[in-house]
């Protein structure tokens, strides 16, 4: 099952920054989530701008624990950046506010230069077993 989602454009900003919540169903928690970030064109095709991929195998094993004791800020893992996957610096796995979290930075592939902060959240749908 393909997913898309799409943020809202930022016309002319250089450095655009969304805070926008996109939601995705998890089916295959090894599977990578695929981002493509584009520009906006008028008259033709909209241009990439870069790819990555989002982990979330460490996310999904944190949700799996029993939490319910844990300090808020608890730190649950450490990802470090290496050739395999996309991170542009240390990610980490968290309880804050009662929620497991990832906070990443991902260097953008296919492009010169790039990155994107994104932060994970996993929220859990009562009656679906992780």
């Amino acid at each position: 099952m393909v997913q898309k989602v799409k943020t809202s454009v930022q016309k002319k900003n250089p450095n655009p920054v969304w805070n926008e919540v996109l939601q995705l169903s998890v089916t295959h928690p090894t599977k990578p989530v695929h981002l493509e970030v584009f520009d906006e064109d008028k008259f033709t095709a909209d241009d990439s701008m870069g790819v990555a991929e989002i982990n979330i195998t460490d996310i999904y094993d944190a949700a799996k624990l029993n939490l319910s004791h844990a300090t808020n800020g608890t730190r649950i893992k450490t990802i470090y950046p290496v050739g395999v996957n996309y991170l542009g610096g240390e990610s980490h796995v968290q309880w804050k506010d009662g929620k497991v979290v990832q906070d990443m930075i991902l260097k953008l592939k296919k492009v010169d230069n790039g990155l994107i902060v994104v932060q994970l959240e996993w929220v859990h749908v009562p009656g679906v077993k992780l």
